[in-house]
C-alpha cells in the first residue's frame, strides 16, 4: 500500500506546486462523458484539459480505457476520485488506492483531487 500512497501523493502534490508553474491549463475544462468519447476524438475541441471520475476507469480494459488513452494523447487530465473511504470507520480501501494509483501512472494527470481536497496530501 506504501508504494499505491506514494504514487497518488505524489500525483496529488504536483498539481500543488508553489515553485513553479501550475501543470493545469489556464484554459478551462471540461468533464469527460462517454457519450462524447467519439466527437472529441474527430474534432479535438480547443477546451484545455478534461476532468474525469477514477472509478469510471479502475477496469482492466474495454472502450473506457481505449477512449481515455487517446483523449490522453491530445489533452491533459484532471482526475476526481470520490470512493477511497477517507474518514470511514474501515479507513482507506487499500485495493481501491492500487487501482487509483496504477491509473495514475498510466495517464500522468496534471491535478488530483479526492472527496476530501486534502485526504491525499502525506502525513
Amino acid at each position: 500500500m506504501a508504494d499505491a500512497m506514494q504514487t497518488v501523493s505524489d500525483a496529488y502534490l504536483r498539481g500543488r506546486t508553489c515553485d513553479g508553474p501550475a501543470r493545469l491549463p489556464t484554459r478551462g475544462g471540461v468533464c469527460l462523458k462517454p457519450g462524447h468519447y467519439e466527437e472529441i476524438l474527430q474534432q479535438l475541441p480547443d477546451v484545455g484539459w478534461f476532468e474525469i471520475h477514477a472509478e469510471n476507469y479502475l477496469g482492466a480494459g474495454g472502450a473506457p480505457l481505449h477512449y481515455l488513452q487517446q483523449i490522453r494523447e491530445h489533452y491533459p487530465l484532471s482526475i476526481h476520485g470520490v470512493g477511497l473511504s477517507i474518514g470511514s470507520e474501515g479507513g482507506l480501501d487499500e485495493r481501491h488506492l492500487q487501482r487509483v494509483a496504477k491509473l495514475v501512472e498510466r495517464f500522468d494527470p496534471v491535478l488530483l483531487q479526492s472527496e476530501s481536497d486534502t485526504a491525499l496530501m502525506p502525513i
